[in-house]
C-alpha cells in the first residue's frame, strides 16, 4: 500500500442501512478504510447481516486486497447492538454480581460464537472500568463491579474465551471511566483522582488484561488532571504513549472511542481531532456516524502527514500493528454462511 492507503487503514467507520451503500463503498474504494462498526441500524435479521458483512468484505478484497475489521458493541445488558435472535445476555453487573466464573465463561463463549458465525471479527468488550462512582450512569451496570480483582477476573475470562474463538476482544475505556460523573457522549468528564490511585486501582484491570493477552484497548474521552490537565486520554500523549505504551509496556493496538462524541467534538476542531489522536499514540480512529466527518478526518490526517506534522514513520507504526492483527485474526477471509449460522441460532 502507498502512504495514503496506509492512512485509510487507521479508520474504522459506521454507516447507515442494512445493505451495502454507496457511501461505504466509496470509503472502501477511494480511502481504503481499515474497518467498519455495526449498529442496530445495520441489522434486520441474521441472513441479512451475513449478506451485508460478506458484501463489505468482498468489496474490500476487490479494491484493496485486505479484509476489514468488522466490529460491534455487543457487551450484554443495555449495550447490545444486535437484537434477537442474538442472545440478549444479562448486564456485566449481573454477571459480576453472581461472581460465577463458569457462568462468565459460558456467556463469553456463546457471545463469541454468535458473532463469529456471522462474520464479525472484533467486539468492543470487555468493559474493564471499575465502577467507583455509583452515580455514574454512562458506565453503571456495564461494569462487572467496583472491585478491581473482580473486574480483572471476569474481564480476563471474557478475553480468553474471545481469543479462543478467534474473536478480537477490545478492553475499554482506558485508563478508566468508572469514576466519572458526566457522560462523555455529551460532554468532557474531568477526574481529579490521584496519580497513585490511577496507577494502582483504576488501571489495574487493564494491566492484568495486558499480561493475559489483551491486544486491543479503547481509550476514554476523559480528562485525568493528575496525568494530563490539558487533554482527554484519547488525545493525550502523556497517557497513551508515556504511560500505557512506555510505563506499562503495552505493545498492542489502541483504538479511540467514537471521535464524534461531544467530549472531543465540542472542544476540538475537525482538523485537530484525528491529528491529536494519532500524535497521542492512537492506532485506529473510530468515527461512527457522519459520512462527511469521516471524510474530513481522513483528509485532515493526510494533510497533516503531507505537511510533516505527523511523520510517515508514525503512520507506518500503526499500519504495521493493524496488519499484524489482521494477519492473525482476519486473513485469509472466509465468507460466513446461513447454514452454519442456523446451527447456532
Amino acid at each position: 500500500m502507498n502512504l495514503e492507503e496506509k492512512i485509510g487503514q487507521l479508520f474504522i467507520v459506521g454507516f447507515d442501512g442494512t445493505e451495502l451503500s454507496q457511501s461505504i463503498v466509496g470509503l472502501i474504494k477511494q480511502e481504503k478504510i481499515g474497518g467498519v462498526i455495526l449498529f442496530s441500524r445495520n441489522f434486520k435479521d441474521v441472513p441479512q447481516l451475513i449478506r451485508l458483512i460478506n458484501d463489505v468484505q468482498t468489496c474490500s478484497l476487490e479494491y484493496q486486497d485486505v479484509p476489514l475489521f468488522v466490529s460491534v458493541d455487543q457487551e450484554g445488558g443495555r449495550v447490545s447492538r444486535l437484537g434477537p435472535p442474538f442472545t440478549q445476555f444479562p448486564s456485566c453487573a449481573e454477571i459480576g454480581g453472581s461472581n460465577d466464573e463458569i457462568q462468565t465463561k459460558s456467556y463469553a463463549e456463546s457471545l463469541a460464537n454468535e458473532l463469529k458465525v456471522c462474520g464479525i471479527n472484533m467486539n468492543y468488550a470487555p468493559v474493564l472500568d471499575i465502577l467507583t462512582n455509583k452515580e455514574n450512569e454512562v458506565i453503571g451496570d456495564r461494569a462487572f463491579g467496583s472491585d478491581p480483582d473482580l473486574v480483572s477476573c471476569h474481564g480476563n475470562i471474557v478475553i480468553k474465551e474471545f481469543l479462543d474463538q478467534n474473536l478480537i476482544p477490545v478492553g475499554k475505556h482506558f485508563p478508566g471511566h468508572g469514576s466519572t460523573s458526566l457522560d462523555s457522549h455529551f460532554d468532557l468528564p474531568d477526574v481529579d483522582t490521584s496519580m497513585e490511585h490511577l496507577k494502582t486501582f483504576e488501571t489495574m484491570p487493564f494491566q492484568k488484561a495486558i499480561q493475559n493477552g489483551l491486544e486491543v484497548i479503547m481509550t476514554a474521552h476523559v480528562r485525568y488532571h493528575s496525568m494530563d490537565p490539558l487533554f482527554p486520554a484519547t488525545l493525550s500523549k502523556t497517557i497513551l504513549t508515556r504511560f500505557l505504551k512506555e510505563e506499562l509496556g503495552y505493545k498492542g493496538l489502541i483504538i479511540t472511542d467514537d471521535l464524534e462524541m461531544k467530549a472531543v467534538e465540542r472542544y476540538y476542531s475537525e482538523e485537530e481531532i484525528p491529528v491529536l489522536a494519532v500524535l497521542a499514540g492512537a492506532d485506529c480512529l473510530l468515527v461512527c456516524h457522519n459520512h462527511d466527518r469521516q471524510q474530513a478526518f481522513i483528509k485532515g490526517l493526510k494533510t497533516a502527514v503531507k505537511k510533516g506534522v505527523i511523520s510517515e514513520k508514525r503512520i507506518q507504526e500503526s499500519f504495521d500493528k493493524i496488519m499484524d492483527l489482521k494477519n492473525r485474526f482476519v486473513m485469509p477471509y472466509q465468507k460466513a454462511n446461513d447454514q452454519e449460522a442456523l446451527k447456532i441460532f
